[in-house]
């Protein structure tokens, strides 16, 4: 009876553990969102180049920028206007655009209706 008793009391502990956890998890990435939240300067997109080296398009203001960004320093690469973006970036954004398995999807049964026909 005792042993059951230990038992039930190392569930309850652990039960509350993880609800701290789970409070302090959503306490600091909300935090983290409300201290990162910047209407001036949005990243639009970031491509890794190597270890701790990235490519990124930032829009601040009304002004492109693309940066190069290491470890120990970020570099201005160019500033582009609107016109100069690819059109995925002047349409909105990457998730106005049909997604890579969409398209796979697409082509993928194409095929099959073509081996359907043989």
């Amino acid at each position: 009876m005792d042993s059951i008793l230990q038992f039930i009391t190392a569930c309850l502990i652990f039960v509350f553990v993880l609800v701290i956890c789970v409070f302090t998890t959503r306490f600091v990435g909300n935090f983290n969102k409300q201290q990162y939240s910047n209407k001036n300067v949005q990243v639009i997109e970031t491509i890794r180049i190597a270890n701790n080296k990235y490519i990124q398009l930032l829009l601040v203001g009304e002004v492109y920028l693309v940066v190069a960004i290491s470890k120990d320093q970020i570099t201005l690469l160019t500033q582009l206007t609107k016109e100069e973006l690819p059109e995925i970036v002047r349409a909105g954004g990457l998730e106005n655009q049909p997604s890579f398995s969409g398209a796979f999807k697409e082509s993928f049964s194409s095929v099959l209706e073509r081996m359907k026909k043989k």
